[in-house]
């Protein structure tokens, strides 16, 4: 048995907390996921490596009292692993619609997964676009090119809004405090500079490596803050605690 959700928003709340995490299969953790919640409220919880299917989903209880959920399976297929999937629960004082997108930029039949919102609050007229991102760590070269071009046609049609990117891109080996690149992440540099992300975890996420990511696009430093936090059940990725200040033009 799960435990109860008390915490609730604040109305006159001045940020945005994010959750974020590589579950490492949300099924056996739903139960971790309500007790966190039963002790910190946040406004938008992001998981990635969600193990879901619909066979799984027909069995499982994933709603959580004042939440909605929006999720992309991974669509399974014979030279495809088990795993992958994204989801992300948005409390219902915001304001969330699902990006839709044409066939020649979703990602179905891809092992990438994401899945993309618009986010506003009751009280600010800022518009947020939040994704959350799973690329595998064998991903080929043709599928991370069709998963960052989504996301370049993502930043090119909210030109005028801030976004938001968390999840495991699996590129290991990136010096983030120098901004020293491997040959085999120049794709993710040009992302980067492609889009004018920011990049703000700088702590390793899995062992010693930092795979889980938070890039951000026209968010000020000052604006946002990065707490780590233990692994969700036993997964053994970090935890993110993502803080971001509403701040009204």
């Amino acid at each position: 048995m799960c435990y109860p959700v008390r915490c609730s928003r604040r109305n006159n709340k001045r940020d945005i907390n994010i959750f974020y995490t590589n579950a490492q299969s949300i099924v056996n953790k739903i139960c971790d996921l309500h007790l966190l919640l039963s002790e910190t409220f946040y406004d938008i919880i992001a998981i990635t490596e969600s193990w879901l299917n619909e066979e799984i989903v027909k069995k499982v209880i994933l709603d959580i009292p004042g939440y909605r959920v929006f999720r992309t399976d991974r669509r399974h297929h014979a030279n495809f692993n088990r795993g992958g999937g994204v989801l992300m629960y948005v409390h219902e004082s915001l304001k969330a619609i699902e990006l839709s997108f044409s066939t020649q930029n979703d990602l179905r039949g891809l092992e990438c997964e994401s899945v993309w919102c618009t986010i506003t609050t009751k009280n600010s007229s800022v518009q947020y676009i939040v994704g959350c991102i799973y690329r595998p760590p064998n991903s080929s070269r043709l599928n991370t090119e069709y998963l960052f071009d989504q996301i370049r046609d993502v930043c090119l049609a909210h030109k005028n809004s801030k976004v938001i990117a968390l999840g495991d891109f699996n590129f290991p080996n990136i010096n983030w405090s120098m901004n020293i690149f491997p040959t085999n992440s120049t794709e993710l540099k040009s992302l980067i500079d492609d889009c004018l992300f920011e990049q703000h975890v700088l702590q390793p996420t899995r062992y010693l490596n930092i795979l889980d990511l938070v890039l951000t696009r026209c968010i000020n430093a000052s604006e946002i803050n990065i707490n780590y936090l233990p692994p969700l059940g036993k997964s053994d990725h970090a935890c993110l605690k993502v803080n971001i200040a509403i701040n009204n033009p």
